[in-house]
């Protein structure tokens, strides 16, 4: 969601029950996301994007988990990658096998995660 907000358009299959159709007007926009980013109290700093909350200093970095089995998926994870970067947001991809991935899951061990939906709808 992340990459939809900030620079792109949005995640979901157009077929979704999720998908909005007032969200389709929404376009790449590198400048839209940097100003989302500071209406969001970031700042970029030395080539980081980053923000005090209380005495700290967070900088933003996402941690994008997908299944490197997954051709397609892995794909798309570099095109994320490549947006949020060109917006100055580095991102990891962690291309993990098969059962390394479920546990991530379980873990919660990612920010962004590519997978798909069990729903029925």
């Amino acid at each position: 969601m992340v990459a939809s907000i900030l620079c792109g358009d949005h995640p979901l299959a157009y077929g979704s029950y999720l998908y909005d159709k007032n969200m389709s007007g929404n376009q790449y926009s590198i400048d839209r996301a940097k100003q989302t980013l500071k209406d969001s109290g970031w700042n970029f700093t030395n080539g980081v994007w980053q923000k005090k909350e209380g005495y700290n200093t967070i900088r933003l970095r996402i941690n994008l988990l997908v299944q490197a089995s997954n051709e397609n998926r892995v794909k798309v994870s570099e095109i994320i990658k490549k947006n949020l970067e060109e917006c100055g947001i580095p991102v990891t991809i962690n291309q993990t096998k098969d059962w390394n991935y479920e546990n991530s899951i379980k873990n919660r061990n990612y920010d962004i995660l590519i997978s798909r939906s069990n729903s029925s709808d």
